[in-house]
Parts: structure tokens; C-alpha cells; sequence
């Protein structure tokens, strides 16, 4: 069996630091949002990175047409701001509450969100897999259902033709996705489908996602710079 040798291969080397960055994501965006975190900086900047110490609960609407149908009303667990860039709390985050039915994942990450206003999602491939590195998402509205007759959830990415539009208002406390054409992973019965018809395809939506937050959290440079900082000591050749 051939091995290959990470220290004298470049390739190698990158391939590796890409797997850990991809790895950590989950585990820092924990870190980063618990006071329990064992770097003392963190928990301080926490203490003092947002506006408001209360955070309301928003409300959201799901409502899809195509290969799925849903409409379904869902609360907001969090909503919160932070400076455009590709850091892990760089951004505009809305998260919905996971307990609604039918949806398992239903979040907005818009990193280069800088003010209210519309913006279009790029659908290429490589703005997908730049994105997936440095979110954990392949598209700036991470959707996940069930469905009723899916075997296993429906996750819905953007393929070169959809489309996917944000427009955020109120400041951000108010946003719009509008969704054409979104697709989700081919299953079994697409395959089976598709066996005398040429290549499979999956469940395609459209339709749009509307929300208002409860309450922003505005994330002021100390939390950033802590979160950064702690990445930095994780992965110091990222």
C-alpha cells in the first residue's frame, strides 16, 4: 500500500489543514458562543460583546413550492451581527429553532453583510466550496427538512441554476429569502427513478423564507478578536 508523506508533499499539507479547519468549525462555534469556554477571554468578551443582555425570541415563516411542499411558521432562536469578513462570528447569523416539525436546520449565515439591503447568492461551484470551508454551509441559507416520503432529511443546496436572494431590513431584525430551484441530495428512489431516464436529480423547491428577530445581537471587535485569537492557537499554519 502506497502512504503519502504530508511533510515533504505541499498538496498534502494543504489537504490536511483544509480537514482540520472543516473539523474545528462546529467545535469553536461552541466554544465561542458558551461562557463555559476555558479561555477566560472569550467569557469576557461574551459578557461585553453585545448590545442587549436579553435576547427575545423572533418568529419565521417556510413556505415552499415544488417536489415539497411546506409552510410552516417557526420561532427565531437567534439573530446577531458582526463585521463583514470570513472570520467564524463575521457577518449576519439567524438561526431557527430546531423543534418546529419538518424542519431540522433552518439558518442564514450572509458574511459579507454590511447593511440592509438585497443580496444575491453566488451559485458557482467554487463560491460553494469556499463557502462550505468557511461556514460549514454551501450556501448562504442552510436549509434541512423531512419529508414524508424520504427515507433520510432533505438537505436543499443551491446548484449553477438556482437562485437564492437575502434581503435584510430594519436594520437587520427583518430579512427575505426568495428561493428558486434549490435542490436536494439525490436518494435512492431518485436513482431508481432515473435509471432508464439518464442522471438522477434531486427534490427541487422554491419559494422564500421570511423573519423577524426578537432581538439583535451586535457583536462589538473584543468578541472577534477572542474567537480569531483562540483559532489561531488551534490551527496556527490555517
Amino acid at each position: 500500500m502506497n502512504t503519502l508523506d504530508s511533510r515533504k508533499n505541499p498538496t498534502a499539507r494543504s489537504t490536511a489543514s483544509t480537514l482540520r479547519a472543516a473539523a474545528l468549525i462546529s467545535a469553536l462555534t461552541l466554544l465561542a458562543c458558551s461562557p463555559r469556554a476555558s479561555d477566560s477571554k472569550v467569557a469576557e468578551a461574551e459578557r461585553h460583546g453585545s448590545d442587549g443582555s436579553e435576547s427575545a425570541m423572533g418568529s419565521g415563516h417556510l413556505h415552499l413550492t415544488g417536489d415539497l411542499t411546506a409552510d410552516a411558521d417557526f420561532v427565531v432562536d437567534g439573530c446577531q451581527i458582526g463585521k463583514p469578513g470570513d472570520g467564524l462570528l463575521d457577518g449576519y447569523h439567524m438561526s431557527a429553532d430546531h423543534e418546529t416539525k419538518g424542519i431540522i436546520q433552518l439558518a442564514v449565515v450572509q458574511k459579507d453583510y454590511a447593511k440592509d439591503g438585497a443580496y444575491t447568492a453566488d451559485t458557482s461551484g467554487a463560491a460553494q466550496l469556499k463557502a462550505g470551508m468557511s461556514t460549514g454551509s454551501f450556501s448562504p441559507l442552510s436549509l434541512m427538512l423531512t419529508g414524508e416520503d424520504a427515507t433520510a432529511p432533505l438537505a436543499f443546496m443551491l446548484t449553477p441554476g438556482a437562485s437564492l436572494v437575502i434581503t435584510y431590513s430594519d436594520n437587520g431584525a427583518k430579512g427575505e429569502a426568495k428561493i428558486v430551484d434549490m435542490e436536494s441530495q439525490v436518494g435512492m428512489a431518485e436513482m431508481i427513478a432515473a435509471r432508464d431516464k439518464g442522471k438522477p436529480h434531486g427534490k427541487k423547491v422554491s419559494g422564500s423564507v421570511t423573519w423577524s428577530c426578537g432581538h439583535v445581537d451586535r457583536l462589538n471587535g473584543e468578541m472577534n478578536k477572542a474567537v480569531d485569537g483562540m483559532m489561531n492557537k488551534l490551527m496556527p499554519n490555517h
